[in-house]
């Protein structure tokens, strides 16, 4: 396998899989990079993929799979510029780097048991499509009032809440602002702060995302930059009476 990319790129892999995991398995065909993953406590997945041409350059025989630590590829992609060429080839075991004039090389991981999640295709009733600003503010707001965010999607708009045992905060986005709303009834579940709010950092300012859920049913956020799909689920957190 060779490849050439912008450092961009590495980038944007880097962001979207290490909001999930630490090790991470990637799935090179002739159609391009697609790599799903699950976290540890199995609550929340990643589904990503990159078309081949997105790369300056993609020679990949048949298919090929490979597992590499994350906080490697975080080092590769904190050097140069977002424009900055990097060359990424496979050689006896290692994942090896060419940026400029520095050379690097990881070892590979042992990747048999790192199990690929089966991602569900749920038909989920809410459709929401709006940038991710209001909801990166909302969850930050939250940190420290909160330990989950509850969503509640109704006719008229998406209301969410922080609630803790003294403070409280809240956002009301109606429907009007939304690039598309999509809500027939009343839909209410409760996500973890930790996990969503980590999502939503992860994504660009201004990226339109969109949300799809259901009460007390996984939510999937998903959205597309630089041509690279990303789509996240996240089971909900349930309370018990």
């Amino acid at each position: 396998m060779k490849l050439k990319m912008t450092k961009k790129i590495l980038s944007n892999i880097v962001t979207t899989l290490g909001v999930i995991t630490d090790d991470v398995k990637l799935t090179f065909n002739e159609k391009g990079l697609t790599s799903k993953s699950v976290d540890s406590a199995h609550v929340s997945m990643v589904d990503v993929f990159i078309p081949s041409t997105m790369f300056n350059e993609y020679t990949v025989e048949g298919t090929e799979i490979i597992a590499v630590g994350m906080s490697k590829l975080k080092d590769v992609a904190s050097l140069g510029d977002n424009d900055t060429e990097i060359d990424v080839e496979t050689v006896d075991g290692k994942l090896c780097f060419k940026i400029g004039k520095i050379k690097r090389s990881t070892a590979l991981l042992d990747g048999s048991n790192m199990s690929e999640p089966k991602i569900p295709n749920m038909q989920l009733p809410v459709s929401i499509s709006m940038p991710v600003n209001d909801l990166q503010v909302i969850s930050k707001g939250t940190d420290g009032i909160a330990e989950a965010l509850t969503m509640t999607a109704n006719e008229d708009g998406l209301k969410i809440d922080g609630i803790g045992d003294l403070d409280a905060i809240s956002m009301w986005l109606p429907k009007d602002v939304m690039k598309e709303y999509i809500a027939t009834e009343e839909y209410k579940s409760l996500y973890s702060l930790d996990y969503i709010a980590s999502i939503f950092k992860s994504i660009k300012k201004d990226t339109v995302i969109k949300l799809e859920m259901d009460t007390d049913k996984p939510i999937r956020i998903s959205y597309t930059i630089d041509d690279m799909t990303v789509m996240y689920m996240l089971a909900p957190r349930i309370e018990n009476d």
